[in-house]
């Protein structure tokens, strides 16, 4: 029994230590150095392919254009996966806030804890939709690339809807 009581001390200790070692991810820091510049580089990209007449030509895209796609989606994927996983999410770093006009960090942090399950779920269309420009690179094909950046446009404004401007 003593045993088993110092093994299980010695492991609730390590798992204290571990936990306080690992930084929480930080939402603002995850959006604006990785998703929101991953989303601007797959719509700029994708623009590039546009003829005048609104639709998306892929043999437009050279490629340096295809790898800048296949990059940004990648990266993107992994910083939503890692949204979704992480087991502590801190809004913006310590002693900062959020710009005005939309949500505070708190009332973020509240609609966050309130529904986990729909911010898990918004993470992970996220990783689909980078999924589905990955997919669209490998084939070059210019109808998966037009409905992939629409996609893109509304995972990002349902997420946005429901916890950084849910007043909109």
């Amino acid at each position: 029994m003593k045993l088993f009581m110092a093994g299980l001390t010695l492991f609730m200790a390590t798992a204290a230590v571990r936990a306080a070692e690992d930084p929480p991810l930080i939402l603002q820091t995850l959006m604006t150095q990785r998703i929101a510049p991953g989303a601007d580089t797959l719509w700029a990209v994708g623009n590039r392919a546009m003829t005048d007449e609104g639709d998306v030509d892929a043999t437009r895209l050279g490629p340096t254009d295809w790898a800048e796609l296949r990059e940004a989606a990648t990266d993107m994927k992994a910083a939503a996966l890692a949204m979704g996983a992480a087991p502590r999410i801190e809004i913006v770093p310590a002693g900062t806030s959020l710009p005005d006009g939309g949500a505070t960090a708190s009332e973020i942090r509240a609609l966050i804890d309130r529904d986990p399950a729909a911010f898990s779920s918004a993470s992970r269309d996220l990783a689909e939709v980078s999924e589905q420009f990955i997919a669209a690179v490998g084939t070059r094909d210019s109808a998966a690339l037009s409905e992939a950046s629409t996609r893109l446009n509304a995972v990002c404004e349902a997420c946005h809807a429901k916890f950084w401007y849910p007043e909109s």
